[in-house]
C-alpha cells in the first residue's frame, strides 16, 4: 500500500516538472523574440520613436519637429527659411519704420504716444494673410524698426527698448490667439471670427503691451496709469479699425478660399 502511494506521488511530481518546464521554455522563447524581456512594440511605435511622422508633411514643416519647437506650437511659423520669408522681412522692416514714423509724428509730446498706432495693426493684417513659412525674420525686422523709430524721436534707450519689445509681443499675442481659435483663414465676414479677433486684437494684445510699457511711462502712479491707458487705447483702436477692414479688402481683391484642413501641416497649423 505504501509503495503504491509513493509511486503515485512520484508520478504527479514528474508530471508537474514537465508542465513547469514547458512554461519556462515558452516564456524564454517570448523573451528572446522581444529582446530583453521588453514587451513587443505596438504597430507604428517604431515610427513614433524615431521621431518621423507617419502621414504627409507640409513642405514648410520639419519631419523631425526641430523647425517648429515651442514657437511653432504657439502658432508662429518657424519653418524653412525661404525667399518669401526673407523678402517679407527686408520689405516689412522699412515699411514698419515708415508707419511708425508717421504715427509718431502725431504723438503727444509729453507721452510720445500716437493717437493711432499703425504699424502693429498693419503687421498683424499682413501676417494673417501672407502665410509665410517662417515669420521670425519679419518679427525681428519689426523689432529693429521699432527701435529705430523710437531713436528718431530721441527716446531714452531703455524706453525705446521696452516700447519696441512691447510692440512685437502684442503682434505675437494677437496672432497666437487668432490662430488658436480660428483654424486656417479667419473670415471677417463671419461674426464669430470677427468677435474673436476683436477679443484678441482689441483687448488681450494691447493689454499685454500696455502692462509692459506702463512702468517706463513715468515715475508717479498717475503717469504710469495714464501712459498705459493711452497706449492701450491707441493700439486697440488701430487693431479694431485697420485689421478687419484690411482683411475684407484683401479677400475681396484676391479671393482665395482655403480649406482649413489643407493647413494642418503648416508650421503653425
Amino acid at each position: 500500500m505504501e509503495r503504491r502511494i509513493d509511486r503515485a506521488l512520484d508520478h504527479e511530481e514528474g508530471a508537474l516538472d514537465v508542465i513547469l518546464g514547458a512554461n519556462i521554455d515558452s516564456a524564454s522563447s517570448e523573451t528572446g523574440a522581444t529582446g530583453g524581456g521588453q514587451p513587443a512594440p505596438a504597430h507604428g511605435d517604431g515610427a513614433a520613436g524615431s521621431g518621423h511622422a507617419a502621414g504627409p508633411v507640409h513642405p514648410g514643416a520639419s519631419r523631425h519637429g526641430s523647425g517648429r519647437g515651442i514657437i511653432g506650437h504657439a502658432r508662429i511659423a518657424a519653418g524653412n527659411l525661404d525667399r518669401a520669408s526673407l523678402l517679407a522681412a527686408i520689405i516689412g522692416g522699412p515699411a514698419f519704420l515708415a508707419l511708425a514714423w508717421v504715427s509718431l509724428l502725431l504723438a503727444l509730446p509729453d507721452t510720445h504716444i500716437s493717437p493711432v498706432w499703425l504699424p502693429n495693426a498693419c503687421a498683424v493684417a499682413f501676417l494673417l494673410r501672407a502665410q509665410l513659412r517662417n515669420e521670425i525674420p519679419f518679427l525681428l525686422a519689426a523689432f529693429a524698426a521699432g527701435l529705430a523709430a523710437n531713436a528718431l524721436v530721441k527716446l531714452p534707450d531703455h524706453v525705446a527698448l521696452v516700447f519696441a519689445l512691447a510692440n512685437v509681443v502684442e503682434i505675437i499675442a494677437v496672432l497666437v490667439l487668432t490662430r488658436r481659435v480660428v483654424r486656417g483663414q479667419s473670415d471677417m465676414n463671419q461674426l464669430p471670427d470677427l468677435a474673436r479677433f476683436v477679443w484678441a486684437g482689441g483687448l488681450v494684445g494691447p493689454v499685454l503691451s500696455a502692462l509692459m510699457t506702463g512702468p517706463v511711462m513715468g515715475s508717479g502712479l498717475d503717469a504710469i496709469l495714464g501712459g498705459a491707458t493711452g497706449w492701450f487705447l491707441t493700439n486697440s483702436m488701430a487693431m479694431v479699425l485697420i485689421v478687419p477692414a484690411a482683411l475684407l479688402l484683401f479677400d475681396r481683391v484676391i479671393p482665395s478660399p482655403i480649406d482649413p484642413d489643407s493647413l494642418r501641416g503648416f508650421p503653425w497649423g
